[in-house]
């Protein structure tokens, strides 16, 4: 009988103990996932959740871990998996920049503001949307860049500058007016949120349960807000872009804006 049979058996007959291994990334990890570690081990005070935080893709084998959270579409059709949610980016403002520099009113307008870039994103100096149905990179710039959305999400809250941030971070900033949501009729990315497990790991019965326990955790933040939302991918925008781009404009759009080819946008590591 393999190692893993018996420790599921025995574990079975006597309640949920033992160890459960987590990988997370580092904000995501910070934040929902120990969230949900600290309530689960409340309720289940013989099992120990030891949580390994990195940007890092791990390998759960190798790394000897029975869970791995990961933001982005997968590629390892291997591993077993449970969605939790999806993550959705919105481009927010506070009212201060909004007063100082006014309101773009279409993503193209970002070239003429200040940004504040996350390099979590797989290209920060591009955000992505989608523009007359078709997904595009639209470059910005900016004097501040950090590996960290709360990080990012500091000086936004002041006002030097706008940021492209995953609505699992926001809590609740728009609902206060603190932030103000840019382009509500012009969406960014949906990321789906997923716990993977190797096939042997989902057979631990404190696995399968923190996996669940995470997914009922999906749906609320610290703050009362959703921290997954299920739905549709993001929506075109209705925007014609004809009506932005007249003459001589359209050569300083063409190089502007990039249509998504061959850059992958969904490794991003929260």
């Amino acid at each position: 009988m393999e190692l893993e049979q018996l420790d599921s058996e025995f574990e079975g007959s006597d309640g949920l103990s033992g160890i459960v291994r987590v990988a997370a990334p580092l904000t995501y990890g910070d934040t929902a996932v120990a969230s949900a570690a600290d309530k689960f081990v409340q309720e289940h005070p013989n099992v120990t959740v030891e949580l390994d935080l990195s940007d890092h893709q791990v390998d759960l084998a190798k790394g000897g871990f029975d869970i791995a959270i990961r933001i982005g579409d997968l590629r390892d059709s291997s591993l077993i998996v449970r969605k939790l949610g999806e993550t959705h980016m919105k481009v927010v403002a506070a009212p201060s920049y909004i007063a100082r520099h006014g309101k773009p009113e279409h993503p193209i307008h970002l070239g003429e503001h200040i940004c504040i870039r996350d390099s979590n994103n797989p290209g920060p100096n591009r955000w992505p949307f989608q523009i007359e149905g078709q997904q595009m990179l639209v470059p910005v710039t900016g004097p501040f860049l950090a590996n960290s959305p709360p990080a990012c999400l500091v000086p936004t809250l002041t006002g030097p500058g706008i940021f492209i941030c995953p609505d699992i971070f926001l809590g609740d900033n728009l609902e206060t007016g603190h932030l103000v949501e840019l382009f509500t009729g012009c969406q960014s990315r949906r990321l789906p949120i997923h716990a993977v497990q190797l096939p042997f790991a989902f057979r631990k019965p404190r696995v399968k349960a923190f996996v669940e326990f995470m997914k009922r955790e999906s749906d609320h933040s610290v703050q009362g807000q959703p921290l997954a939302f299920s739905g549709a991918v993001a929506i075109s925008c209705p925007v014609q872009l004809h009506s932005y781009v007249t003459g001589s404009q359209k050569n300083t759009l063409a190089e502007n804006i990039y249509l998504l080819v061959g850059l992958d946008i969904n490794n991003w590591r929260y």
